[in-house]
């Protein structure tokens, strides 16, 4: 199955990305910070949406929405991008459109001029053994959110 990607237009967090994130990260953030908090994830999103180098990119199998990335350059780090979510519908994944999109985001960080891409990842997220099958490194522990920072030279 072919994914199309689109870049992000206003009203694609209320319709597709919100619901989504909260799915896939509801859990983990009960257990490692207490709960989830709508506001604290709606803001985060602006950010990135207002960030000038934050990029958001929706991909779709025909017409159905698959998941979605965001990604920006790191702040006091030139030449390195911080993918912020990947997320896939929960009836997608398992099917290697993570990895599709994984690769799609690190061809366009590549054009950027970047020479690295980082990830911040809860130690017991299933994702950080699809990051590590994508050679990414674990390179620091942070003990505090539970969670490691992962790097992929580019």
């Amino acid at each position: 199955m072919k994914l199309e990607c689109k870049e992000y237009q206003e009203g694609d967090y209320e319709k597709y990305i919100r619901e989504l994130t909260k799915t896939n990260m509801y859990e983990l953030f009960k257990k490692n910070f207490g709960g989830w908090s709508n506001q604290v994830s709606d803001k985060k999103f602006q950010n990135i949406i207002n960030d000038p180098t934050g990029k958001v990119n929706l991909f779709f199998a025909e017409d159905l929405f698959v998941g979605y990335v965001s990604f920006n350059e790191e702040r006091n780090q030139k030449n390195s991008y911080l993918i912020n979510d990947i997320h896939i519908e929960k009836k997608f994944q398992q099917q290697g459109h993570g990895t599709t999109i994984l690769n799609n985001t690190i061809e366009q960080i590549k054009k950027l001029g970047a020479n690295q891409v980082k990830v911040f990842v809860f130690l017991d997220n299933p994702a950080v053994e699809f990051y590590k099958q994508n050679e990414f490194k674990e390179v620091e522990k942070l003990e505090k959110s539970n969670s490691i920072v992962m790097v992929r030279l580019i």
